[in-house]
């Protein structure tokens, strides 16, 4: 049905009537919502040529929006998830950082075998300082905070590519258990919740904040726009733009 709809569509946007119209036509043969660019990104992303797909639909959208249109939500879930999945085709996905092996300790030298007793002379008895404690090889130093393990984030990352959004924010949730503070967590977090938002539609509010706090968590520690830019695109950053 789709495949059959593309060379109609492209025919009546050779007539030059590009812009979207709630009604276009004569009284007797108005055409109820003419938006050719939208229909021919639906053909095309359902017939799998993403690429035409996104440039039609944006096209639509530069055209006009009609707020009461359930034309344009879907249209608006449609270009956030071709620009998703633009996206992972461009940019490699977060590697994990596998920390480097810590250095063997090094032994203690053998004691020295006693010999003979000497006698020693009296002296007059001074004052001492305190001994400096001895570091006992391989123990580990109270002073010294460990830091936390770097996140493992390939299930969560899988998850997400495959459209389980709940799924990989269950997942970073399990993973902020183990390394609590990494940033990384907090931008997968952000994708996972605002996806969720953005494609099923489902205008929960608190879902929106909880995946605004999650990217502004991601960038107040310091994450870079490079990686934001991998898991974010464009239109999903300007959602969870703060208000």
């Amino acid at each position: 049905m789709y495949a059959e709809a593309i060379p109609k569509l492209e025919k009546a946007l050779q007539t030059g009537h590009e812009k979207p119209q709630e009604s276009f036509g004569t009284s007797r043969h108005a055409v109820d919502f003419y938006d050719p660019h939208y229909w021919l990104g639906v053909a095309f992303m359902e017939t799998g040529q993403e690429a035409k797909a996104l440039a039609h639909l944006r096209s639509s959208a530069a055209g006009g929006t009609f707020p009461n249109r359930r034309e344009t939500e879907d249209r608006a879930r449609r270009i956030a998830e071709l620009e998703r999945r633009e996206a992972a085709r461009i940019e490699p996905p977060l590697r994990e950082v596998t920390p480097a092996p810590l250095p063997s300790p090094t032994p203690a030298p053998p004691a020295p075998t006693a010999g003979p007793v000497l006698p020693v002379p009296t002296l007059a008895a001074a004052p001492m300082a305190e001994p400096s404690p001895v570091p006992v090889p391989g123990a580990v130093d109270p002073r010294i905070v460990p830091s936390p393990p770097p996140p493992r984030l390939g299930a969560a990352l899988a998850a997400l590519a495959a459209g389980e959004f709940d799924q990989a924010a269950s997942l970073v949730r399990a993973e902020r258990r183990r390394s609590p503070g990494a940033r990384e967590l907090d931008l997968v977090e952000a994708s996972a919740l605002g996806s969720r938002y953005v494609l099923e539609g489902r205008r929960d509010a608190a879902l929106l904040e909880a995946a605004r706090a999650s990217l502004a968590a991601f960038r107040g520690k310091g994450g870079a726009a490079r990686a934001e830019a991998t898991l974010i695109s464009p239109t999903l950053r300007t959602l969870l733009e703060p208000r």
